[in-house]
């Protein structure tokens, strides 16, 4: 779903109102590392410190997230919701995304295109279509597993959807200093789940 600024704070209003009805509290993971790789003539250069990821045709970007923020040995039942949100600053060819989990380790500051990168089956596929507007996508499920799991949080793969193969377009990554819109989780946790994870 594509919201706006003012959709955007309606929408957190909204969701704190939620949590407190429900006795949930907040918390956000943000961005640990954020790059794309490409293939081609660039597949051995490095794109972990520009201010945008790429995904397209030839790029595919890569993020993960820092779980800090949430408490240590916590059932991952607890976690009731984990939004992802991306803040798209470009589109060159509307279409949609996929999300895949990474099952191989990456550093922002040397992966590239040859680097051998393994990952799961698509999680979920989004359409975007416009820029200056941020995308949230549900990930619930992948964040309980890598909260289960902390070993297995090696981040997200993005590429273009499998149906809209030419997608083409770009998100804010933690370097831009112009938009500073990093993409971050927001967590909905629940004070009743206990502990479970050692």
């Amino acid at each position: 779903m594509k919201i706006n600024y003012t959709s955007a704070r309606a929408a957190l209003i909204s969701s704190l109102a939620l949590v407190a009805s429900l006795n949930l509290h907040a918390a956000n993971a943000p961005v640990q590392a954020d790059a794309y790789v490409q293939t081609g003539t660039s597949a051995n250069l490095n794109f972990g410190n520009v201010a945008a990821v790429n995904v397209s045709s030839t790029s595919s970007g890569l993020l993960r997230f820092d779980f800090s923020s949430v408490p240590v040995n916590v059932n991952p039942a607890a976690i009731q919701k984990a939004t992802l949100a991306l803040y798209v600053n470009k589109v060159l060819t509307p279409g949609s995304i996929s999300l895949s989990s990474l099952y191989s380790a990456w550093s922002e500051g040397t992966v590239t295109g040859t680097t051998s990168l393994s990952s799961g089956a698509v999680i979920t596929t989004v359409p975007v279509t416009s820029q200056n507007v941020w995308v949230q996508i549900d990930i619930t499920e992948q964040v309980r597993a890598w909260v289960a799991n902390p070993g297995s949080n090696l981040g997200l793969i993005i590429k273009p959807g499998l149906s809209d193969p030419n997608t083409s377009l770009s998100f804010d990554t933690k370097e831009n200093t112009t938009t500073s819109h990093p993409a971050y989780i927001d967590l909905a946790l629940s004070d009743s789940a206990g502990a479970g994870v050692t």
